[in-house]
């Protein structure tokens, strides 16, 4: 039987546990209270590019929900592997094509029990 956290963790993982691995990359550095370089809703959205934005954000993606628990999508009723919950209560949630059309991931620390600092924030792949 496998493990039932992002990445195979054997842990239920917290955002003060991934955030060093995040910061290994040199594209996902943090400025302030989010990451990437924000747009025209300040920081509530935010820009990283890269040569690659898919493998980026699917990289930062992996490094920052390392050992989160699946969550289930609510419309389909299933579990879906582009949505977990930290232990501390973050929500990280990927998505391969946003309304922007690239890829997209949101961190939501409005029920988190340690932000690190961080708010919610979208940080859109271009």
């Amino acid at each position: 039987m496998g493990s039932t956290y992002k990445g195979g963790s054997p842990t239920h993982r917290s955002l003060r546990e991934n955030l060093p691995d995040v910061g290994k990359n040199p594209l996902f550095g943090r400025n302030g209270n989010h990451y990437g370089v924000s747009g025209k809703g300040g920081a509530a959205v935010t820009t990283i590019k890269s040569d690659n934005p898919i493998k980026t954000a699917q990289e930062f993606f992996d490094k920052i929900g390392y050992g989160g628990a699946f969550m289930t999508d609510v419309k389909a009723g299933q579990i879906t592997k582009n949505r977990v919950r930290l232990r501390d209560g973050t929500i990280i949630n990927y998505r391969v094509v946003s309304k922007s059309g690239g890829p997209a991931v949101e961190i939501n620390v409005k029920k988190s029990s340690d932000s690190c600092g961080l708010r919610s924030h979208k940080i859109h792949f271009i």
